[in-house]
C-alpha cells in the first residue's frame, strides 16, 4: 500500500516579500505623488495665466489709446478681476514704459503663500520666478520659462539690493509746460512737450516725455525719512513752496558754483557722483525758481506718516530735466546719464543750516 503524501501551502507572506513590496510601493509613491502634484500645481496657476492674458490685451488697448505709453496701475485698465481662489491680486511694473521703450513687463501676480510670481511681457510671453525662501522649484516644475536671475535681480551666492525708489513729488505739484501752461504731474503723459533747462547754457528749453515713473508711494521713501528721524514723510522748501521726496535733486547755487543738491543724496541715482556733504540740500543755499535765485530759508516736514500718498516722476528725453512748481529739479530715475556712486551713506541732518 503506497504512502500518501499531503503537501501544505503556507497562505501568509515572509517578512522579506513584505519588506520588498513595501519597497516597491514606497518607490512607485515617490515617483507618481510629485508628478501629481506638479499636474495640480499647473492645473491651478491657469487661474493666474488667466489673468495675465488679460492685462496683456488690456495694456494693448492702453497703449494705443494714450499716445503710446503702457498703464503702471491696474485700475487704469477698465479691467475686472474675479476673485481668485490660487493668487494674490495683479500688479504691473510701476516704472511704466512706452511702444519704443516697453517696460520691463506688463503685468505680474504671485501665487498666494509666496510659492511663486508669473509676469506677462510684451511679446506675450509669460515666465516665473521662484518665490524666495521656498525649496520647491515650482517653476522648473510646472515648465514654466523661468525670469532670468538678472531681471528677478539675483545673482549666484546671493542676491542684490532692489532698486532704489524714484525721487517723486505728490499730486498737484505744477509742471511747467513747452508754452508756459502748466499740468499737474499725475496728468502728465508720454509724448509731453513740458519745459527743460539747459544747466551748462543756463537757458529754458523745451523737453519731450519718454517714461512715466507713477508706481511709487511716499512709504517707499521710509529709509531716506528715517535717516532724518521721521516716519514717511514729504518736505516742503520755505513753508510750502513744492513738496518733495527726500531724495529729489534741486537745480541749487552755493558759494557762486551750481550743482544738483538732495535732503537725503542717493548716489545709486544722484545725477553727480560727489562727496554726500558736498551735494546735499541746505538751509542757506539758492534754487532755481521761474529764472530766479531765491535762498533757502529753511527746510521742514510738511507731512510725516503718511506711507500711502501716491508720488510722482518721469524722465525727460536728453536732459532729464524738468520745472516743478517753477522750480529747475532732476528727474534721478535715469540709468544711463547718471553715474552710480555707490550705496547710502549715513548723513548729517540736513535741517541743519
Amino acid at each position: 500500500m503506497g504512502i500518501k503524501i499531503q503537501k501544505r501551502f503556507s497562505a501568509s507572506f515572509t517578512l522579506l516579500e513584505l519588506i520588498i513590496v513595501m519597497i516597491i510601493l514606497g518607490l512607485i509613491a515617490s515617483l507618481a505623488i510629485p508628478r501629481y502634484q506638479n499636474l495640480v500645481e499647473k492645473a491651478r496657476s491657469v487661474e493666474g495665466v488667466n489673468v495675465l492674458n488679460n492685462i496683456f490685451r488690456a495694456q494693448e488697448r492702453y497703449v494705443y489709446l494714450s499716445n503710446g505709453s503702457y498703464s503702471t496701475e491696474v485700475s487704469e485698465l477698465n479691467l475686472s478681476i474675479p476673485a481668485m481662489t490660487y493668487f494674490d491680486q495683479p500688479a504691473l511694473d510701476p516704472a511704466g514704459g512706452t511702444i519704443s521703450s516697453p517696460p520691463e513687463y506688463l503685468g505680474s501676480i504671485g501665487r498666494k503663500g509666496g510659492l511663486y510670481t508669473l509676469y506677462i511681457y510684451a511679446s506675450g510671453d509669460i515666465k516665473c520666478a521662484q518665490g524666495e525662501g521656498i525649496e520647491t522649484n515650482y517653476c522648473n516644475a510646472m515648465g514654466y520659462a523661468q525670469v532670468a536671475q538678472e531681471e528677478s535681480g539675483e545673482e549666484g551666492g546671493g542676491s542684490e539690493d532692489p532698486p532704489p525708489p524714484s525721487s517723486c513729488f505728490p499730486a498737484g505739484v505744477k509742471i511747467t509746460m513747452a508754452d508756459n501752461s502748466s499740468k499737474n504731474i499725475e496728468e502728465i503723459k508720454v509724448g509731453d512737450l513740458i519745459q527743460s533747462y539747459d544747466t551748462e547754457k543756463g537757458i529754458y528749453i523745451p523737453g519731450k516725455v519718454v517714461k512715466l515713473d507713477f508706481g511709487f508711494t511716499v512709504g517707499g521713501h521710509k529709509e531716506a525719512c528715517a535717516s532724518l528721524g521721521n516716519e514717511p514723510a514729504l518736505y516742503t522748501i520755505n513753508n510750502g513752496l513744492v513738496e518733495f521726496t527726500p531724495e529729489h535733486p534741486f537745480w541749487v547755487k552755493e558759494e557762486g558754483q551750481t550743482k544738483w543738491a538732495a535732503l537725503v543724496p542717493d548716489l545709486r541715482q544722484h545725477p553727480q557722483t560727489a562727496p554726500v556733504e558736498s551735494i546735499k540740500l541746505k538751509a542757506g543755499q539758492e534754487i532755481l525758481v521761474e529764472g530766479k535765485w531765491i535762498r533757502i530759508e529753511n527746510i521742514s516736514v510738511s507731512r510725516e506718516g503718511i506711507p500711502e500718498v501716491k508720488v510722482y516722476n518721469f524722465m525727460v528725453e536728453g536732459t532729464n530735466i524738468y520745472i516743478a512748481n517753477g522750480i529747475v529739479v532732476h528727474n534721478k530715475t535715469d540709468g544711463e546719464d547718471s553715474e552710480p556712486g555707490g550705496p547710502i551713506p549715513p548723513l548729517a541732518n540736513p535741517f541743519d543750516a
